[in-house]
C-alpha cells in the first residue's frame, strides 16, 4: 500500500547508501514508493544525470487504476523521465523489458504487493537481473507463504 514515514526513515538512507541506479517497485498501489525513490534518485545523482536515463525507477501494477493513479502522480510530481509506471503483471514484464533490452539489472528490488505472489516476482534472479550487491526489500514478510522467497535467496549464491 503506501509507505509509513518509519518505512521511510529506513529506506531513503539505504538508497544514499547503496547509490542504486536502478530500482524495480514490484505493486505501485498509487505511487508513493516510486515518487520517494524518484526522488531519492534525483538527489543523489542531480535531474539531468537522472533524466539522460542513467537511473531509472520501474514501478509495476497489474490493476490498471492503480497504475493510472499511479502514473498520474507521476506526472504531476515532474518525474515521468525518471520514473516508468508499468501496467501488468511484474514478472511478466519485467521478462519483456529485459528482452527488449531497457532492463538489464536490478540495484534494489522492492516487494510491496499481494505477499502470496513474492516467490513468483523475486525469480527475476533466474533472469540475471540481480547481481552481487543488489538489495532486496520486501514488505509483510512475516506470513508464512513467504519463507519461499528466503529458500529462493539461500539457494542462488550470488546474494
Amino acid at each position: 500500500m503506501t509507505l509509513a514515514p518509519a518505512k521511510r526513515e529506513v529506506l531513503v538512507p539505504l538508497i544514499a547508501e547503496q547509490r542504486p541506479k536502478i530500482v524495480v517497485i514490484v505493486g505501485a498501489y498509487v505511487g508513493y514508493f516510486a515518487l520517494m525513490l524518484g526522488g531519492a534518485l534525483v538527489a543523489l545523482y542531480g535531474r539531468e544525470n537522472v533524466e539522460l536515463g542513467e537511473c531509472k525507477v520501474f514501478s509495476f501494477e497489474k490493476d490498471p487504476m492503480c497504475a493510472a493513479v499511479s502514473s498520474s502522480f507521476v506526472e504531476l510530481a515532474g518525474l515521468k523521465g525518471v520514473i516508468d509506471v508499468v501496467f501488468g503483471k511484474a514478472a511478466v514484464q519485467m521478462r519483456r523489458l529485459k528482452e527488449e533490452g531497457k532492463l538489464e539489472r536490478v540495484d534494489v528490488l522492492l516487494l510491496d504487493h499481494c505477499e502470496k505472489v513474492y516467490v513468483e516476482n523475486f525469480k527475476v534472479v533466474e533472469l540475471g537481473l540481480l547481481t552481487e550487491g543488489s538489495v532486496i526489500v520486501a514488505d509483510n514478510v512475516v506470513y508464512s507463504w513467504c519463507a519461499g522467497v528466503f529458500g529462493v535467496c539461500e539457494g542462488w549464491g550470488g546474494l
